[in-house]
Order: structure tokens, then sequence, then C-alpha cells
């Protein structure tokens, strides 16, 4: 657990836009999910699915490993083309966008904790009284179990500017139809 003085030596450094690598590593290094500023998140937790878990394009050639021919045709992929997908023939971004928007959809209403993270922001108090948020994300509810490294997603001075980083990275439960179009846009490019 961070020692108060860290604490406070983050906090300014973050308000003042001078956090260094090696002060966040110290952070970090510090910090466990069970320590007490974690326990609670100052948002109700949210669903992230990051910009690098879109299921990917290279997947689809062996959908009939993932989803079955029923699933297929009601998203509106059709029998030539799934036929073709298996037969490793590309995958159009027309076609690729047309799973993702059912993908994204779906993954969002049968969520799945142990597939997509659960991002939470907390917030953190220097000893005079002023504050920053941490956020945090795992694939696993409760965040126990994992270590603070592999969750930790950054420092924030607002929780505007945490919430702006979830939705810049990836999408979060909380999208709109523009959104959607954006993940997709941003998963065709990768």
């Amino acid at each position: 657990m961070p020692n108060q003085l860290l604490v406070n030596e983050v906090v300014e450094a973050v308000l003042n836009g001078e956090v260094t690598e090696e002060l966040e590593d110290r952070y970090v290094s510090s910090s466990s999910v069970y320590d007490d500023e974690f326990s609670e998140s100052t948002t109700s937790e949210i669903a992230w699915l990051p910009d690098t878990d879109a299921f990917e394009r290279s997947e689809l050639h062996h959908w009939d490993a993932y989803f079955d021919r029923s699933y297929m045709e009601k998203i509106g992929i059709g029998d030539k083309t799934a036929n073709d997908w298996l037969k490793g023939k590309e995958i159009s971004d027309g076609d690729y966008k047309i799973f993702l928007r059912h993908w994204i959809r779906e993954s969002f209403h049968e969520f799945d904790w142990s597939v997509h993270p659960i991002a939470s922001v907390h917030r953190i108090f220097h000893s005079d009284g002023r504050s920053i948020y941490v956020l945090i994300a795992c694939s696993e509810p409760g965040q126990g179990g994992f270590e603070f490294p592999n969750v930790f997603e950054g420092f924030y001075r607002t929780l505007h500017e945490a919430i702006a980083y979830l939705k810049n990275n990836g999408l979060i439960d909380k999208h709109t139809e523009d959104e959607i179009q954006e993940y997709i846009m941003r998963a065709v490019r990768l």
C-alpha cells in the first residue's frame, strides 16, 4: 500500500502534468487491488471492450469453432460468404463490419466477466485535500486475484478524463451508435 508521502507526490505530479515513468512505477509497485483506496469505485464499474479485444478478422476463417450457421445467417452473413471464409478467402471490410456490429452488441448483452474487463475509477487524496483519479480494469468481478501492474490503466486529473480514456481506447457499456461505428472503424484498421 503506498504511503501518504508517495500519494502526495503522485497527486502533485499529476495535477502539475509532471508524472514520470519512475514515479508511476513506484506507485504501481507499492499498490495492490486489496488496498483500501481500491475497495470502492468512484463510479459504478463499467464493462469495457478495449480496441485490442475486437474479434479478429483472422479468427473468422474458423467461425464454425465459435458460431453456428444459424447465428451467421441471423447477423446477415450468407452461406456463400460463410463458406468462403471457411475456405480461407479474405474477409471484406464490409462483411467484417457487419459481423463486428452484431458481436459488439451481443458481447455487452451476454457480458462475460472472464473475457471483457470491468473498469473502475478510484479517487486518491493528497494530505491537503486535493485529489486525482486512478483507473484500473480487470476481467473478473471484484478485482480479486489480479496483480496491480496488470490492471492499472493510469492516473487522471478528473473523472471525465478517465472515462474519456476508456471511450477513446475501446467501447464502454454506455455506448452510442456513433461510438459503435467508431470502434468498428478502429478495429478494421488494426
